[in-house]
């Protein structure tokens, strides 16, 4: 005669989904960690490829990078309710980059690309990485503003300390954002950093 199967009593069932919730409790903390930096370092993979692409296209062109803005339309680039923008440095860098995906930082929404360029090296009249006497203090690339809605459209994706759109910059890793210097690395940085009187957008550094 085969033994009966002693069932889980209600209590005992209580106890292994509490134990199940704490487990859940701190490994999604975990999880949740652990995807964010997967996103910060795409994020910042991307932002070295975009980099490379600038580069390759200085190379082409005298060594100069591209103008942040033309103030002409017919760019690759728009949203719904602003239309189709005006060619901007996206544009010149997207044959160079391969695919558009590298412009989009993981944790930003995807109306418009993240990154954004220092406009004292591109704004107008645009200049070359060589022009700067320390490549490593100085941005080239950082995560800015993307919009979401009519009021927060933008002309074109350069910023530097005067801009006041600086204090809207989305700081979407632990605080802090991606910064691509000119000399290719990518570093975290805060945004105090980035402020008015900062010397990281300086493109001729004063002698010391």
């Amino acid at each position: 005669m085969l033994a009966r199967r002693r069932a889980f009593t209600l209590v005992e069932l209580l106890v292994v989904i509490g134990i199940i919730a704490v487990l859940a409790g701190i490994l999604f903390p975990v999880f949740a960690h652990a995807r964010a930096r997967g996103q910060q370092t795409h994020c910042a993979a991307n932002m070295r490829q975009v980099h490379t692409a600038l580069v390759a296209y200085s190379e082409d062109h005298g060594g100069l990078l591209p103008q942040a803005t033309t103030k002409c339309p017919g760019g690759e680039f728009g949203t719904q309710w602003q239309g189709q923008m005006d060619i901007v440095w996206w544009d010149f860098v997207l044959p160079y980059a391969g695919s558009t995906k590298i412009l989009y930082c993981p944790s930003a929404v995807t109306t418009l690309p993240t990154y954004w360029i220092n406009a004292n090296l591109t704004f107008l009249q645009p200049r070359s990485i060589d022009d700067c006497t320390d490549p490593t203090r100085t941005v080239l690339l950082l995560e800015g503003r993307v919009p979401s809605g009519p009021d927060q459209a933008i002309n074109f994706p350069a910023i530097s300390f005067c801009n006041p759109d600086l204090t809207a910059l989305f700081c979407r890793h632990s605080g802090k954002m991606n910064v691509c210097f000119a000399d290719g690395h990518v570093k975290l940085t805060g945004i105090r950093d980035l402020r008015k009187g900062s010397p990281l957008w300086e493109v001729e550094k004063p002698l010391e």
